[in-house]
Order: C-alpha cells, then sequence, then structure tokens
C-alpha cells in the first residue's frame, strides 16, 4: 500500500510540474512583442533570434503565421514572387532586399493539426495493478482501444475503451473501462508535441476465486472513476501518428454485498499508433 500511495505522489507531482512549466512557456511567449515584429528576416537574423527566444513561437498556426508574412511584404509594397507551404518547411521568397534569389526560411514547427478530425487506433503495454486489483492478479501486457476527435490547435476530445483480466494462483481480477478525457497539447518541437490528459468515465472491476473447482465472484458493479494522463506524439505524416502514454485510472469504491469494498486503481505505460480520417 505504502508503493501504491508513493506512485500516486509521482504522478501527480509530474502532472503539476508539466502544468506548471507549460504556463512559465505561455507566458513568456505571450509578453514577447518581437515574436509579431520578426515574421521575416534573413536566415542569419532569424539564427541569432534562435537562442534568445527558444522554439515558443513555434505554437503559431502555420497557415496564419504566413498571412502576416505575406501581409508585411504588401505594407511594404514588396510584390511577393513565391510562397509556399508544404508538409516538411516553410519558405518565403521576396525582393524585399533586392535580390529575389533570396531564399527565407521560417523556423516554425511542421505540427499544425487538422481540425474537426477523427483518429482512432491501438495502444499497447503494460499494466500496473495497486490496491486490491494487485491482491488479486499480475501485472501483464494488454491492448487498449483510442479514439480522437480534434476540437482545437489545443485540445482533442479523447475516448478509450480497454478490458484485460489478470490472474494470481487461484484468484483473478478483470478490468473493464469507458472513458472519456480531455487532451491539451503543452509544446511542439518540429513534429513532437507532448501533452497531458484527464477526464472521468466508467469502470466495472471484478474479483474471482476458485476453490476446489468452485469459483466465486465479486458484485461486478459499474462504478464512476477518474483518468489522467501524459505523453508525447510523433506526427509522421498527415495520418499516422505514433506516440507513448502513462494513464492512470482510478475507479471509485465498488461496495461489495457483505459491506466490504473493493479498492484499487492501475496505470497503463503504453506505445500508441493513431490513423486520422
Amino acid at each position: 500500500m505504502a508503493r501504491d500511495l508513493w506512485i500516486k505522489r509521482f504522478f501527480y507531482l509530474f502532472l503539476l510540474a508539466i502544468v506548471v512549466n507549460f504556463n512559465i512557456v505561455f507566458a513568456k511567449t505571450s509578453s514577447s512583442p518581437q515574436l509579431k515584429d520578426r515574421l521575416i528576416g534573413t536566415e542569419e537574423e532569424l539564427d541569432s533570434s534562435w537562442p534568445k527566444f527558444g522554439n515558443k513561437h513555434k505554437i503559431l498556426n502555420s497557415n496564419e503565421y504566413n498571412q502576416n508574412q505575406i501581409k508585411e511584404i504588401e505594407q511594404k509594397n514588396v510584390e511577393p514572387t513565391h510562397a509556399k507551404v508544404n508538409d516538411n518547411e516553410n519558405y518565403i521568397k521576396s525582393d524585399s532586399e533586392g535580390d529575389p534569389s533570396i531564399l527565407k526560411k521560417r523556423r516554425v514547427s511542421t505540427f499544425s493539426p487538422k481540425l474537426r478530425t477523427h483518429s482512432a487506433g491501438l495502444g499497447l503495454g503494460q499494466t500496473f495493478l495497486s490496491g486490491d486489483f494487485k491482491n488479486n492478479g499480475d501485472d501483464r501486457v494488454t491492448p487498449d482501444f483510442y479514439y480522437a476527435y480534434t476540437a482545437s490547435y489545443s485540445f482533442d476530445v479523447i475516448g478509450n475503451l480497454h478490458y484485460s483480466k489478470h490472474r494470481q494462483g487461484n484468484k483473478s481480477v478483470s478490468i473493464m473501462g469507458a472513458v472519456a478525457a480531455i487532451k491539451s497539447r503543452l509544446y511542439t518541437y518540429d513534429s513532437l508535441s507532448t501533452f497531458v490528459l484527464g477526464g472521468l468515465g466508467f469502470y466495472s472491476p471484478r474479483t474471482s476465486k476458485n476453490d476446489n473447482g468452485l469459483e466465486t465472484f465479486s458484485s461486478g458493479r459499474t462504478v464512476f472513476g477518474t483518468n489522467f494522463g501524459a505523453g508525447l506524439d510523433l506526427s509522421l505524416n498527415s495520418q499516422v501518428t505514433v506516440g507513448a502514454l502513462l494513464h492512470y485510472h482510478n475507479p471509485f469504491d465498488v461496495k461489495e454485498d457483505n459491506g466490504s469494498a473493493l479498492d484499487g486503481s492501475y496505470y497503463k505505460l503504453l506505445l500508441t499508433l493513431m490513423y486520422s480520417f
């Protein structure tokens, strides 16, 4: 039980550290007026500003960024000779300095999620039990199903379904969950994105015991519960994303007919594969 308590404490501290770091990054980004003023510059100017501002301006939407660049050129009465946005890098070529051959590279993120898209995929990894679940079953590799809807550039709606059965001698515990969560992207570098998620869901844990061929089961009632997670995504292309996820599930206590309570939680360390459509 002491190990389970320290696991929970570490997990909450980990999430708190990510949130605090996000707030610091957001505050620095919001308070940097130069980010709006340096939409266009030579490669040397961009390189010189890179250590100062870090990669914080990479969170700007690439389409809006491109429009701002073009507007700034037009305000200077400069005719852009070339503007291009592709999946890999963003460029803009102009004769703003009298040389039409200058190719200026925008140091912006290539990762820009498409809005109102659906994604489905699988997670595969180890499920670690704690509490009463640990007393009735062993940790094992299990699959999960995930669904995501991209609601904005910063937030996704996540759905998760999972079922697994864990045995330990003549005892076993089965876990079934259907949960929903809000996923918040924190920081993006190139095609790599970190995130946290949290939400609520329904759980139906059930234990069983086999005594000389006679198997008895717990009530298996459905209860409410919470889930939290953190991880990272790597966008391979516009449709396929791979990643890693630490997902913690905490069902509320299940009251048994004999007055006892089934109290347990579990977390999953998963490799994920998502396909967008």
